[in-house]
């Protein structure tokens, strides 16, 4: 399953068809944020509590200056089983690393 966060595209260890992309990754490349907060939001409202597709709407929410929607979704990611993802380089990423890095990343701007 390909996912994109802050501007890196992640896949899922597990992985799922492309054709179907659930995590709205072809919206977010082509920069169709209102499509992919669209599509994510459809995931989620069917009880989708993926990492992949929390992750890449809050990815959306933030571009779009929804931070504190974001921030809750990058804390329901922490409280969801913690799994592994791999960059297209093949370097792993673990989905609770990356919402502790938008959360910490969120933090550093509202200090300045």
């Amino acid at each position: 399953m390909i996912r994109l966060l802050g501007g890196a595209l992640l896949l899922s260890v597990a992985g799922a068809a492309l054709a179907a992309d659930p995590v709205a990754f072809q919206a977010i490349a082509a920069k169709d944020l209102t499509g992919a907060a669209r599509q994510l939001e459809t995931e989620l409202a069917a009880g989708s509590n993926e990492p992949g597709v929390l992750l890449n709407l809050a990815h959306v929410y933030r571009q779009t200056a929804r931070d504190v929607d974001a921030d809750a979704l990058y804390r329901r990611v922490l409280a969801t089983p913690n799994v592994q993802m791999a960059t297209p380089d093949g370097n792993p990423a673990w989905s609770h690393t990356l919402a502790k890095r938008a959360l910490a990343r969120n933090a550093q701007f509202a200090a300045r």
